[in-house]
């Protein structure tokens, strides 16, 4: 299965990453995953990996409603490194973590703050 989404990165001329909508999307579509191949009783390894296309400038905002950014990506695509799950069924919202992590990885973080020990996705910033 493939996604597609613009996360909206620009905000008034500056090419911000809004973490808490890239986490959400993550995490939705893991678990999307994981119902979908539920419903089909369907028991095969999986990979789950990111690719953004055009991501160079991007940065990562240092907190909520902030321009100022921790980091920016320099290079045109950023291939998060894939996740292989041999059984997804219960096991989505770690998934999700986990890709998370990844790509916050990419940006100096060592975790994504958007996920508790258990894989439940939380927006911080609210």
């Amino acid at each position: 299965m493939e996604y597609f989404s613009e996360w909206g990165w620009h905000k008034e001329g500056t090419n911000l990453m809004f973490p808490p909508v890239v986490a959400g999307t993550i995490f939705d579509f893991v678990l999307l995953v994981e119902e979908i191949y539920a419903l089909l009783g369907a028991v095969v390894p999986m990979v789950f990996g990111i690719v953004l296309t055009h991501p160079d400038g991007i940065g990562y905002p240092r907190r909520s409603n902030s321009d100022e950014t921790v980091a920016a990506w320099s290079t045109p695509v950023l291939d998060v490194p894939a996740i292989f799950e041999d059984h997804l069924a219960g096991n989505g919202r770690m998934v999700a973590a986990d890709l998370a992590n990844h790509l916050w990885n990419a940006f100096g973080f060592e975790k994504c703050q958007y996920f508790d020990v258990e894989g439940e996705f939380k927006d911080v910033d609210r």
